[in-house]
């Protein structure tokens, strides 16, 4: 089951990625001759007014194929070794209508442009707000926690005088903002904080304090259940939830969302964790399938226990929300091929124009951009063969 809903939650995330890209196009007066879900050959396809409506046979994909993305002003088309940068190759030069250059997306402002490009990557962040408000607004929760000191343990080794303090407020960790407890365990177990030597910025009676190197490590104690687990000994400010609280916090989560993706980033090109950490969409569907497992197992203390569906479904969601602010940032980085490195061309190529004081041939940028999705399909065939092999074995 989950398995089925792991695949179609992926779909519908590029499906609503293309969404965007077809709606800000149409709206700019862009002619969109194919709108398509899927890769690979057509399985259906119907001729709308103008546009070629396509479910193609393969989930993993989508295209809104305009008029003139890959063409100069003119209409001249921009292909490497035969195939069109957008990658639809022979068939899509059979449906192009004589061109009009009105409506073509190379004869739109930059501006125009930018927005059509950047589209898809709003349209995937706006999903991901809707998901994880709709699950704030149902969640049971009475009460949000926020990063302010109520009471110190006597075991704990964080707290004294030249430490934390009852009524501090945390305010970052190593250069990251602390909204909620949440984000505080995040920073704090990441690979640049799971030492327990962090950069601290408190909030004392408002005004920060700093430290550097700080020693924020825990202490082995016993829970409740008799479990051995690693406490900071630190209890913090509980405020009850109101119907705004849960929309503030929807936010404040699809923010979080945001910076994780950048924070895997750094740690990548850091090198605090492995490339093989990646995963493709076989890892993303294996993940989701994971989290519809009825009986789970804590990863701190080993207990295994039950997860009803209800739950087990919110987490699917959970992941999905992050999985969807994922592509839309991912898809904004200024790489060749991607939305990010179309709209990062613009700047370059006007300054190029301003300075050379005629027209860039679009076909350079066309060479780069096919460069670019050649790596990108190499990158997405090491993926996938590394998320084949982490689930065998």
């Amino acid at each position: 089951m989950f398995i089925v809903l792991a695949i179609l939650i992926f779909s519908f995330f590029i499906f609503i990625h293309e969404l965007g890209h077809y709606i800000a196009a149409v709206r700019a007066g862009v002619k969109v001759e194919e709108f398509a879900f899927g890769m690979g050959p057509k399985i259906w396809s119907k001729k709308g007014k103008e546009t070629v409506f396509a479910i193609r046979l393969l989930p993993f994909g989508g295209a809104c194929v305009m008029q003139g993305e890959d063409a100069d002003a003119d209409g001249n088309p921009v292909a490497v070794a035969g195939v069109t940068a957008n990658g639809q190759g022979e068939e899509k030069a059979e449906e192009v209508k004589p061109f009009d250059k009105t409506r073509s997306f190379s004869a739109k402002t930059r501006r125009a442009r930018a927005v059509i490009l950047v589209a898809g990557a709003f349209m995937n962040l706006i999903t991901g707000f809707v998901i994880i408000a709709v699950l704030n607004l149902t969640d049971n929760s009475e009460v949000y926690v926020k990063p302010t000191v109520t009471a110190i343990s006597d075991w704990s080794v964080v707290g004294g005088d030249s430490g934390i303090q009852v009524g501090d407020e945390i305010y970052s960790i190593n250069d990251k903002r602390v909204y909620y407890i949440p984000d505080f365990n995040v920073f704090t177990a990441i690979p640049s904080g799971a030492d327990g030597v962090v950069d601290l910025v408190l909030v004392r009676d408002g005004k920060k304090l700093t430290y550097k190197d700080f020693a924020l490590r825990k202490v082995p104690v016993h829970d409740e259940k008799g479990n051995l687990v690693e406490r900071f000994g630190l209890s913090f400010t509980v405020i009850p939830v109101t119907l705004g609280g849960k929309i503030t916090h929807a936010f404040y989560d699809t923010w979080n969302d945001v910076r994780l993706v950048g924070l895997g980033l750094e740690m990548i090109f850091s090198g605090e964790t492995k490339f093989s950490d990646l995963s493709g969409p076989i890892g993303i569907v294996d993940i989701i399938n994971e989290t519809g497992k009825p009986i789970q197992t804590d990863s701190e203390t080993g207990e295994v226990f039950a997860v009803s569906l209800s739950n087990r479904i919110r987490q699917a969601f959970t992941i999905a929300a992050f999985l969807t602010v994922n592509l839309a940032v991912m898809n904004l980085l200024p790489i060749p091929a991607l939305d990010g490195g179309r709209v990062f061309a613009l700047p370059i190529t006007w300054a190029i124009e301003k300075v050379r004081r005629r027209p860039v041939n679009p076909k350079y940028e066309g060479y780069v951009h096919a460069i670019g999705m050649l790596l990108l399909l190499a990158l997405m065939v090491v993926v996938l063969v590394s998320d084949v092999w982490k689930i065998v074995h």
